[in-house]
């Protein structure tokens, strides 16, 4: 029975990468040139910059940055929705050849908007923390360039695969929601190939939950958190 399950799991997140693997990937691209872009404009502000400290503000405007990322993003992240519709009304076993109309537009936008929300934040915080480290180490404003454009650098190549999963994982996740609708029973499904999440564990120990009901953790659909990767999937017949 454990074999049979483990096969079970195994071949639903096959199916799921299947069918989200070229959209995470296409994410992950957008974003590098979003970052790229915004780099750009960054380092440019700072080269006007005449005299005294830049602040985070004058470096990084908030409002621009949030509509220019979702504008970007927002293709992707539909495909996203779409494949998650496709992909639970495949596993419950009904034609799936509405599954792009399933998931309202509002819905989409909403969830992007968040995620884009999360995701700026988590860009803020780290150049902030340079430009504090620049302050506090007395470095001038070309020094303080070489800085922000390593710390770019960085969240480019080491952070964006990463938050360009979480896009896609949200998106899929909004996408069996609106295919499988308010109080279907499904089961959360945890992805070991994803970060260890003892949460996760809970979730999938109990067992039917109803669409649009919290599981233990109380989420409602997944990722419980960066890096998790878990899908939700109907109860075993």
């Amino acid at each position: 029975v454990v074999v049979d399950e483990v096969m079970a799991a195994t071949s639903a997140l096959d199916r799921r990468d299947e069918l989200l693997t070229s959209v995470e990937k296409s994410l992950a691209r957008s974003l590098k040139r979003l970052v790229s872009d915004e780099q750009n404009e960054v380092l440019d502000r700072l080269r006007r910059i005449r005299r005294g400290r830049p602040d985070l503000d004058a470096l990084l405007p908030e409002g621009e940055d949030s509509v220019a990322f979702t504008a970007a993003l927002r293709k992707d992240y539909a495909a996203a929705a779409a494949a998650g519709a496709r992909f639970w009304l495949a596993e419950a076993g009904a034609d799936d050849s509405g599954a792009d109309d399933l998931v309202d537009g509002d819905v989409v936008d909403g969830g992007l908007e968040m995620r884009v929300g999360e995701l700026l934040g988590l860009r803020r915080a780290h150049i902030q923390r340079t430009l504090e480290h620049a302050e506090g180490s007395g470095s001038d404003l070309a020094e303080l360039g070489d800085s922000v454009r390593a710390a770019y650098r960085e969240w480019r190549t080491r952070s964006v695969p990463d938050l360009a999963g979480d896009l896609a994982a949200s998106g899929f996740a909004l996408g069996e929601q609106a295919a499988a609708g308010d109080g279907t029973p499904w089961c959360w499904m945890v992805d070991n190939g994803g970060l260890p999440c003892s949460d996760a564990e809970d979730n999938a120990l109990a067992g039917p939950t109803g669409c649009g009901q919290a599981f233990p953790t109380g989420d409602v659909i997944p990722p419980a958190h960066s890096g998790c990767r878990c899908i939700l999937v109907p109860p075993a017949r």
